[in-house]
């Protein structure tokens, strides 16, 4: 499927499939793209797919985004400046349609629940 990707829009080098926070740090780091888990990229002229990348257990793995480095003050909605933070991942569907269990796991949750500390570092809620 990512190789279609790539087919229909050959002017992509490298498609990520799945959660990327890994493949894109091993993409960064220029480590060998048949090497990389989880990526689909063009070799001698033709779409490639890697292995399968498996799904990130413990979220709390994932460092949260250098929003230091980042403009801020341009992400608004609403008049009211906000940022996302990940605190899970698990299948989404609409309400009229069943939700099915993810393929390759359960949902999993981060544990800002028993540390919000994380959620009040941009906004000074005390």
């Amino acid at each position: 499927m990512a190789g279609d990707t790539l087919e229909e829009c050959p002017q992509l080098d490298v498609v990520v499939k799945g959660e990327g926070e890994q493949t894109i740090a091993e993409l960064a780091s220029g480590e060998n793209l048949p090497t990389i888990k989880g990526t689909a990229f063009w070799e001698n002229g033709k779409a490639r797919e890697s292995e399968k990348r498996g799904l990130v257990k413990n979220l709390d793995e994932i460092p949260f985004p250098a929003y230091h480095l980042l403009p801020m003050e341009k992400y608004e909605m609403g008049g009211t400046k906000f940022a996302a933070i990940l605190t899970s991942r698990c299948a989404v569907a609409p309400p009229e349609l069943p939700v099915h269990p993810l393929p390759d796991g359960p949902s999993r949750l981060s544990h800002l629940r028993d540390s919000p500390s994380p959620l009040f570092r941009h906004r000074k809620i005390s």
